[in-house]
């Protein structure tokens, strides 16, 4: 199975019958970055081991027959201009607006 080809939705249906665990799809998606990244330069970090303890955590809560989000086992990265300050979505309050809470 070529990872990289298939569709949210083709993911989506292997995750839920099991023919895919999240952890195979995050750790697909990590050798993506890791192949292609430096010539890409898309991401600014990347936590490899954070995505891959989350993918095992929704591993272990799906085979538990816990009940889900839509997406839920689908990898996100989170596009951040290198040009912009990192904030939280409660500093888009015009109280609050652009203000660093993390570093870059």
């Amino acid at each position: 199975m070529s990872i990289p080809g298939l569709t949210v939705s083709e993911l989506l249906g292997k995750l839920a019958t099991g023919e895919l665990k999240s952890v195979e799809l995050t750790q697909a998606c990590l050798d993506q970055i890791s192949a292609h990244d430096a010539s890409v330069r898309a991401f600014l970090s990347v936590d490899a081991e954070a995505s891959l303890a989350q993918a095992r955590s929704v591993d272990q809560r799906r085979a538990a027959g816990e009940k889900l989000g839509l997406l839920a086992g689908i990898p996100v990265a989170i596009n951040q201009g290198r040009d912009l300050p990192e904030v939280d979505g409660d500093d888009l309050r015009e109280s609050h607006a652009g203000e660093v809470r993390r570093p870059l």
